[in-house]
């Protein structure tokens, strides 16, 4: 036969082929990530609709990839910190031009935030040393593809000081704040979003008052964070996990050095909130922070955690006693006090084997940490005396080592929040001392010198106008006023009302005779105009538009009132002239505006003089800005009362 029937299945694969091909349809990376329909993938207009709406880069890919839609991943399994290529960027360089991009605008909900910056190198100069978390090198987009949490936090500690675009921090504040909510709300929680975590807790969001800092909120987050994952037990990690393996030895020692900066972070919040610690002991921290260093951990971390592990146990040891309050007596305190002077000389030789700036300064203030405890014996005796005056001498040498970092490479506008609190705390001893009959049996101008330093230490440290660094130099300095017009106590021993707040009840003891004095001001002692830089609005925990009248600072400065024989010092002494601009880096720093354009009434803030990063005679507060009904609320209005014998 000429002529073959076909089969039924050749005509149908001849009808196949025969077909035409169907065009593929693809949709912009945008539009495909939230499964909406692309104008694009028919042949539309670029950029897409949706893409034009938000400022967003129309990208379509040929062929693309499909995401992985695993939803867990064990610490084994999580992102290679190192980039796909083997080229690093070294963020301390500077980078080339090539390489040189400007952020990317925030858009309106954090999950949308991308990234295509160079880590600020500012961060590595002046806040990794002091908490090495980041592994080096380190590329910005292996940083951003294991958590944008981790990536962003990096960032907005970098803007802390930043000099020429002091608007970047009040721009990326409310978002980022979104970014970590969103984040603690999706466990379980990675190693990059833990140490995202620990560095906010370190460097917390700028505040103007107790109740609204998140950042001892954030701690016992983070701690609690931690422990799901498993990090207090790397050894048995597989009981905290649905994957049966175990860690590799280099996944270990980053697990425990994230580990040990959880425990850095959350005990120095808890302590310089005056709460309990939260790890009284720790199995690996224990072992971690033992001399010969088994885990490898970076030295200044590994110091940090040797000197916090002394503070816990302080601190611990004080709040069993506190529970035994009538049953022991004010000589037991004394003996566990000599006890722990003893625990403190093995701390100093074990430091001394690595002294540094940034060694003494832990040192000095786990050293002043227990010796503050000498001021809660209400028994005078020549123990207590002699205990007093060390922590006096303590104060003023930990003021003074924090003052020496200007020229030891640890600029004091970088402190940490337990150094700042312990600065404060610090302060107050001082002037408490030198006000009393104790002034007769130390230096009363050395102390008046190093009450100024703090002043001056709190003021570099202002991140925001009306910040809680620049309210604490206003407050210091009404207290030594108070503290100096109390003539009948100058012939008493110092001493404490409150005492329910570890080592930093010194501080609260002293705000609550601040609030007696000034809370019932309208001005609470504040002088006279000039009117504020900033608007309080512009400083509440979820930040709001900046007004376009104001100018913000770089700095937030206040002076004190001038009385006769006060010997205060005021903010003429404060350069800025170190702090090295993040746009001043190969990088171009948008305005508020690119960053929200969720609000498109939000106007952009006018640039600010040049001699605005100097300091100014200005007030903080206008009337009415600085009740210290927020700093401490009315709930609580009657304490002090109940303590008063």
């Amino acid at each position: 036969m000429s002529d073959a029937v076909a089969t039924p299945a050749e005509t149908l694969n001849n009808a196949v082929h025969e077909r035409p091909a169907k065009r593929k349809r693809i949709a912009c990376q945008r539009c495909r990530q939230s499964k909406l329909r692309c104008e694009a993938s028919d042949g539309g207009a670029r950029p897409c609709q949706r893409c034009s709406l938000h400022s967003w880069p129309c990208i379509t890919e040929a062929e693309p990839q499909r995401a992985s839609k695993r939803p867990n991943r064990t610490l084994n399994e999580r992102a290679d910190p190192e980039p796909q290529s083997t080229h690093h960027i070294n963020p301390i360089a500077s980078p080339p031009a090539s390489q040189t991009s400007s952020f990317r605008a925030l858009a309106a909900s954090a999950d949308h935030v991308s990234s295509e910056a160079q880590l600020p190198p500012e961060y590595f100069s002046y806040y990794h040393n002091s908490f090495p978390v980041l592994l080096m090198p380190v590329s910005p987009d292996a940083v951003y593809a294991t958590s944008a949490l981790l990536f962003w936090a990096v960032i907005t500690t970098a803007a802390r000081h930043d000099s020429l675009d002091f608007t970047l921090l009040p721009a990326l504040v409310p978002a980022v704040k979104r970014l970590l909510w969103l984040t603690i709300a999706s466990p379980p929680h990675m190693l990059p979003s833990l140490e995202a975590m620990s560095i906010l807790c370190i460097w917390m969001f700028p505040v103007s008052s107790m109740p609204t800092d998140l950042t001892f909120i954030l701690a016992g987050i983070l701690k609690s964070s931690a422990m799901h994952t498993g990090l207090h037990r790397p050894d048995i990690l597989t009981h905290y996990s649905s994957a049966q393996s175990s860690l590799r030895p280099a996944k270990l020692r980053e697990a425990i050095k994230v580990w040990c900066c959880t425990y850095v972070a959350t005990e120095g919040v808890a302590i310089g909130n005056g709460q309990p610690p939260y790890f009284p002991a720790d199995r690996t921290i224990e072992q971690a922070s033992a001399a010969s260093n088994p885990y490898e951990l970076p030295e200044s971390l590994h110091q940090a955690g040797v000197t916090q592990v002394f503070c816990s146990k302080v601190h611990s040891t004080m709040c069993d006693f506190d529970r035994l309050e009538g049953l022991a007596s004010q000589s037991t305190r004394s003996l566990l006090l000599k006890v722990l002077e003893r625990d403190l000389r093995e701390l100093e030789e074990r430091l001394n084997t690595h002294r540094s700036h940034r060694t003494s300064i832990h040192f000095l203030s786990a050293c002043f940490q227990l010796r503050a405890y000498w001021l809660f014996d209400d028994e005078e005796s020549s123990a207590r005396r002699d205990g007093v005056i060390k922590a006096f001498d303590t104060a003023i040498r930990f003021i003074d080592k924090l003052q020496y970092g200007e020229t030891d490479g640890g600029p004091v506008r970088y402190l940490t929040f337990l150094a700042s609190r312990v600065c404060f705390a610090a302060a107050v001893l001082v002037s408490k001392v030198v006000h009393s009959s104790y002034g007769l049996y130390v230096d009363a101008e050395r102390g008046k010198q190093a009450f100024n330093t703090s002043i001056s230490i709190f003021k570099r440290c202002c991140v925001e106008d009306n910040d809680m660094h620049g309210r604490t130099t206003k407050v210091l300095a009404q207290l030594w006023n108070i503290y100096e017009g109390q003539s009948e106590k100058s012939q008493q021993p110092p001493g404490l009302s409150l005492k329910t707040r570890l080592f930093f009840s010194i501080a609260h003891d002293a705000l609550w005779q601040w609030r007696e004095e000034y809370a019932g001001n309208p001005n609470n002692g504040a002088p006279s105009p000039p009117p504020p830089l900033m608007p309080p609005s512009s400083t509440t925990i979820y930040g709001g538009p900046l007004s376009a009248e104001h100018q913000p600072s770089s700095l937030a400065l206040s002076h004190s009132r001038t009385e006769p024989g006060n010997n205060i010092a005021h903010a003429s002494n404060i350069l800025d002239d170190h702090t090295t601009s993040l746009a001043s880096n190969a990088r171009q720093f948008h305005s508020p505006a690119e960053f929200f354009d969720a609000d498109p009434t939000r106007e952009p803030l006018p640039s600010a003089p040049d001699q605005d990063h100097l300091t100014r005679n200005s007030r903080l507060l206008p009337p009415g800005a600085m009740q210290f009904d927020m700093l401490f609320p009315c709930a609580v209005s009657g304490f002090r009362d109940s303590e008063q014998p």
